[in-house]
């Protein structure tokens, strides 16, 4: 009773403020989550419910949800709906589509403000980014403090309760097998986080032209290395190699030169890559291959279903009854218990089936469309910004299909990504007169 009083009030309260500060408010506690009480079980987030007060204001902006990306997503939506029907886990059905929607919510928000109003929004967001970052560098030089800070209360202030339970509870989790642990308790989504932040940050300091924002970008991009990570850590040197490639090449005239610098480039970044990477992660290339053999199990298991429900998928909660009557049955006995399918577009192909499937891949090209579009219309600063948005969504979409996180990326990205696209899309109409 007292939590629904609890929450009842903070929506209230969110629902008489103005939309500017209802964005701002989705977009700032997005970092760090804030969770409070528990309602039936489930810990509803200051940030989540930010973003579902921005509900009030969907429908008076029809054009931006009838965006074709926007639209592919919520059939998406509408599919994984269906098959919570027959779902084993139909919580975790909801908790899924829960999650999904303040990405719409949070677009259509950003979309219907004077892009010069976003520049405060965006300098809180950076600013209060740089808290997972200093805790990401104390871990990682005190081990010791790993323990400590999770069984301490201000841990459940920014990691959902249960999953602190879940993770104390499980020996195989991150606190157990000499990974730092970072402010929202994995490090794989904090680096994932800071390295999409730091790109976003840097394309956000020309577009605003406001200098520390590259401050901040550098700070970020140096700690995603310390996360433990691996792959987000070469990700991180990847993603801005691209993003300037494709720089070069759209501006200086000598395309030949260009083409034989950026490989050498490339060539000298990815090797100073690995040797950063195989120092901070020192047993490289067992990691390497033991995630090479899980991700093949991860195949083997789809395979199992994909012939047989194709159509359907096994709904929500399936996968972990599919994956271990696979272990039951295999020859080997060392596989992992209780392994996730750690690839976005297996777990949606398994979750909901062939269409769903399509609708998510639907989604990312029209998006991806959109940005190639901007690009192309604007002037240099807001071009640099583009490509930067650009690189953002194709490390969430690629570390999507490696870690075990959804096609919007974790919670605490989703609303900045949801936020820059929303405002890049004003502009893009400002600019055109048209959407």
């Amino acid at each position: 009773m007292i939590s629904i009083i609890f929450f009842g009030v903070i929506i209230t309260t969110l629902l008489l403020l103005p939309l500017s500060i209802r964005l701002n408010l989705a977009l700032w506690t997005s970092v760090l989550q804030i969770y409070t009480l528990p309602l039936f079980g489930f810990y509803p987030s200051i940030a989540l419910l930010s973003a579902y007060s921005l509900i009030k204001n969907m429908l008076k902006t029809k054009q931006a949800l009838l965006h074709p990306p926007i639209l592919s997503l919520i059939a998406l939506i509408v599919i994984q709906l269906i098959s919570i029907s027959w779902s084993p886990d139909k919580k975790l059905g909801f908790a899924t589509i829960v999650y999904e929607v303040p990405f719409i919510l949070i677009y259509i928000a950003s979309y219907s403000l004077d892009p010069r109003q976003m520049f405060f929004a965006f300098r809180g967001y950076a600013y209060l980014s740089l808290i997972p970052a200093i805790f990401t560098f104390i871990f990682f030089f005190h081990h010791d403090l790993n323990l400590r800070y999770i069984t301490s209360p201000l841990a459940k202030l920014f990691i959902n309760p249960n999953s602190i339970k879940l993770y104390l509870s499980d020996t195989s989790h991150y606190l157990w097998n000499g990974k730092p642990i970072t402010l929202n308790l994995n490090p794989n989504v904090t680096a994932g986080l800071l390295g999409i932040i730091a790109i976003l940050a840097w394309g956000l300091a020309y577009l605003f032209q406001y200098k520390p924002f590259k401050y901040i970008a550098t700070f970020l991009w140096f700690s995603v290395f310390l996360a433990g990570s691996t792959a987000a850590s070469l990700l991180n040197i990847l993603i801005p190699i691209a993003g300037l490639w494709y720089y070069f090449c759209q501006h200086l005239r000598h395309p030949k030169w260009i083409n034989r610098t950026s490989i050498l480039i490339s060539i000298v970044s990815i090797l100073t890559g690995l040797l950063i990477t195989t120092y901070t992660h020192p047993a490289l290339h067992h990691f390497i291959l033991n995630k090479l053999l899980s991700r093949i199990l991860l195949w083997k298991v789809t395979g199992t279903f994909a012939s047989t429900h194709w159509l359907t998928g096994i709904g929500f909660g399936g996968w972990d009854s599919y994956y271990s009557d696979f272990i039951k049955n295999a020859a080997s006995k060392h596989y992992q218990a209780g392994l996730p399918p750690h690839n976005s577009i297996i777990q949606l192909f398994s979750e909901s089936g062939i269409f769903a499937l399509m609708f998510a891949i639907l989604f990312i090209i029209l998006l991806i469309k959109n940005i190639f579009s901007y690009i192309r219309q604007v002037n240099k600063s807001e071009k640099i910004f583009g490509i930067c948005l650009l690189a953002a969504f194709a490390w969430m979409f690629i570390q999507g299909l490696g870690e075990n996180w959804r096609l919007l990326g974790d919670i605490r990205v989703q609303p900045l990504l949801a936020t820059c696209y929303g405002m890049m899309m004003a502009r893009l109409k400002s600019n055109q007169g048209k959407f």
